[in-house]
């Protein structure tokens, strides 16, 4: 028999390797949240990691700030509640570290995710502009094609809101449209509308396909059921009162979110598709009593704002046996009584529950008589005593916590006796003693810990289980003596409002494993009657006081001047890539670590540098943020001196510098060939910014926007400049 030689291999050329999704989102879901955005280029499993970080996507402007109306997107300034999006109030179960919120991204950081990896397609884009969706349209219209949900504000030229319909992508939603709108072939076309009122438009069929609806105001809801037969999703922001019969509701509905002064009767029980229900209520009592859920429902929310002493009858939550989420907050305004609410006589709670949270504030919350079930995964017990006193008498030592939970956010007065579950992996205290008591050793799954500096006081010496990965620490302006902390696996440390006179070796001691360090306080413009104070409270950092593993620092606010800058001796940290310096007190630039890959210095007076080729020294500077600075008076103190930017540099920002006529030929970009973003935006007097554009368009090939001011356009000559954005 012939035997046939083995064939030959064929060569083949790269080919691109996927993961099947079920394992890459398996194996992303198993990444801590704060190595996220460090891993989000690694092979193989980054898409997966954009995917979860950014499935809520606004591209903005430079001032946005997500401003405008977003479709379901819910935050109440008092209560810190946010991430209410149009796929789902709440999307995700775990509601502390939740990732369901819209993350602002630039133009250009939208488009490099999408160039990196093509299969890339956030849930829901939210563009700030029309505008800025036809910037995008005429530059890449194969990265439009393939998202599931593109949503748009008119604010800035409804006039063009016709020409969406010609447009070949998803779009979904539309906001901000003016109060007389009569384009009713673009309302036919959509499945999402945000609005202060109703349209009236004489054709009444152009809602019978609308899925998504959040009005402002409640003129014409009685029309509702007749104008929108199919509606799932309705947020109404502005009610007087509910009563029987006052208002019946489209049919179809899965989610209903509403803000209403008054509850007299409520009744929703007809609704028998409804599973989410959110309301935030101005006034009333016995709010539990007043409102009929259908069976159906899994998710209850509720705001309400109490004038006075009042107690609420109890409210049997076993009767649906779909529940899975229940929350209430409780805000008594303009009392002076201490309310009291014992948790286990208001409500009846499910064995079938995951998600159970009451807050009230002020007053206290009373354990007497609390089973929690062992269904519960996450549990948030928040009260606000008007005064801080020892309270013993609660007795919260008696409750017992499930082994089930994984997420516990506690704020209670006194913690001493309290056993936590041992399954805890992520922790919230607050209280009003210090946390001796705490055995946090014993906690041997737990990865994320947030303590509030109530219970903290001037000094944090703790040893944590070696699963610890982050840790976050509020110090409401206690000034700190005295921070040892042992924990063998710890990588994200976070210090908020935190003066302090001096920090050094002798009493600021962290395991060197930690990777990424903050120290956030208030920023400038909110604390204009408390600057002096802090500031005097604000001191020196020595030299070598930060772990030598450290790769992200950030001293955001923190009133650190161009001495104390150079006291700390960051250069010597050489494993640093990523420093925060923003909104600081910092004159003068000198030396720099050579490792840092991004740099913020927005919001300093910054005019003077050591040498001109200071940040072309920093050779793997990727990202730079100089907005708001005093930049303008270095360059007008002598009309030779430059700035030389490197090579490496991806995105640079130089917005609201007050750059003159005759600096933009000494910005020194020819070197800048990965350069994709440049911000010039509040420069309003660089006439000669032609010489920036030329050069950035010979030498930066990558080049994505170049943001620059109205008033300059017409000394632009744009033809084939397609980069440039006004």
């Amino acid at each position: 028999m012939n035997q046939q030689p083995p064939p030959k291999k064929q060569k083949t050329g790269k080919q691109i390797i996927y993961l099947p999704d079920e394992i890459g989102e398996l194996i992303v879901s198993y990444i801590p949240d704060h190595y996220l955005e460090a891993n989000l280029f690694t092979p193989l499993i980054g898409e997966f990691i954009a995917m979860k970080l950014y499935r809520y996507i606004h591209v903005g402007s430079l001032f946005s700030k997500l401003g405008g109306q977003l479709q379901f997107k819910f935050v109440d300034s008092q209560r810190g509640l946010q991430g209410i999006v149009s796929q789902s109030f709440f999307n995700d179960e775990n509601f502390v570290s939740a990732k369901d919120s819209y993350t602002e991204l630039s133009v250009n950081q939208f488009v490099q995710l999408s160039k990196k990896y093509p299969r890339f397609k956030p849930h829901i884009i939210h563009f700030h502009s029309l505008n800025r969706l036809f910037w995008m349209h005429h530059r890449y219209p194969e990265i439009l094609r393939k998202l599931p949900r593109v949503d748009v504000s008119l604010r800035d030229d409804s006039n063009r809101a016709s020409s969406l319909v010609a447009l070949p992508y998803n779009i979904y939603s539309i906001s901000d449209i003016p109060k007389v709108f009569t384009e009713v072939n673009l309302l036919s076309n959509i499945s999402g509308l945000c609005a202060d009122y109703l349209p009236q438009i004489a054709d009444k069929s152009w809602g019978k396909d609308l899925q998504e609806l959040e009005l402002r105001w409640e003129k014409g809801l009685g029309e509702l059921p007749h104008l929108f037969p199919n509606l799932k999703k309705l947020r109404i922001d502005s009610l007087d009162s509910l009563g029987i019969g006052t208002l019946r509701f489209p049919s179809k509905l899965q989610c209903l979110n509403i803000r209403v002064e008054h509850i007299e009767r409520l009744d929703v029980s007809y609704l028998d598709g409804l599973t989410e229900f959110v309301a935030e209520i101005g006034y009333g009592s016995n709010i539990l009593d007043k409102i009929k859920f259908p069976l159906g429902i899994e998710r209850v929310i509720l705001f309400c704002d109490y004038y006075g002493p009042v107690t609420e009858a109890p409210a049997n939550l076993e009767i649906y046996p779909n529940l899975r989420d229940f929350r209430i907050y409780y805000s008594y305004i303009h009392s002076p009584w201490e309310v009291s609410v014992t948790i286990g006589e208001l409500l009846k709670i499910p064995d079938t529950l995951k998600i159970l949270s009451v807050d009230l504030e002020p007053g206290s919350l009373l354990p007497a008589n609390l089973i929690l079930p062992h269904s519960l995964t996450v549990l948030s017990l928040s009260n606000i005593p008007l005064d801080f006193v020892d309270r013993r008498g609660n007795a919260w030592s008696s409750v017992i916590f499930p082994e089930t939970l994984v997420e516990l956010i506690l704020q209670i007065a006194y913690l001493e006796g309290i056993t936590l579950p041992k399954s805890l992996q992520r922790l919230y205290l607050t209280t009003t003693l210090p946390i001796e008591s705490v055995k946090f050793l014993d906690l041997k799954n737990l990865t994320n810990l947030k303590l509030d500096g109530n219970c903290v006081g001037a000094k944090l010496i703790c040893k944590f289980p070696s699963s610890l990965e982050s840790l976050e620490v509020l110090f409401e302006d206690i000034p700190l003596e005295k921070v040892v902390i042992e924990a063998s696996n710890l990588k994200q440390i976070e210090f908020k409002d935190l003066p302090f006179k001096c920090i050094g070796t002798s009493n600021f001691q962290l395991p060197d494993c930690v990777e990424s360090l903050s120290f956030l306080t208030i920023k400038k413009h909110e604390v204009s009657e408390m600057e002096e104070n802090l500031r005097s409270r604000h001191g020196e950092i020595k030299r070598n006081v930060f772990p030598s593993r450290l790769r992200e620092l950030y001293l955001k606010g923190c009133f650190i001047t161009s001495d104390i800058l150079e006291g700390i001796g960051l250069q010597s940290n050489s494993n640093l890539e990523k420093l925060d310096l923003s909104y600081n007190s910092i004159s003068r630039l000198e030396k720099l670590p050579s490792s840092l890959k991004s740099l913020r210095l927005d919001g300093n007076p910054i005019s003077k540098f050591l040498t001109p080729t200071i940040f072309s020294d920093l050779t793997k500077l990727r990202e730079l943020r100089m907005a708001d600075t005093k930049i303008n008076e270095y360059f007008e103190s002598d009309q030779s001196t430059v700035l030389n930017f490197p090579s490496s540099l991806v995105i640079l920002n130089l917005s609201n510098n007050k750059l003159q006529p005759g600096v933009a030929p000494r910005l020194l970009l020819s070197g800048c060939a990965q350069l994709q973003e440049l911000w010039l935006s509040g420069n309003r007097a660089m006439t000669d910014v032609q010489v920036i554009i030329d050069t950035v368009k010979s030498a930066s090939p990558e080049i994505v926007e170049l943001r620059l001011d109205e008033e300059v356009r017409k000394y632009v000559k744009v033809e084939g400049d397609n980069f440039l954005s006004f």
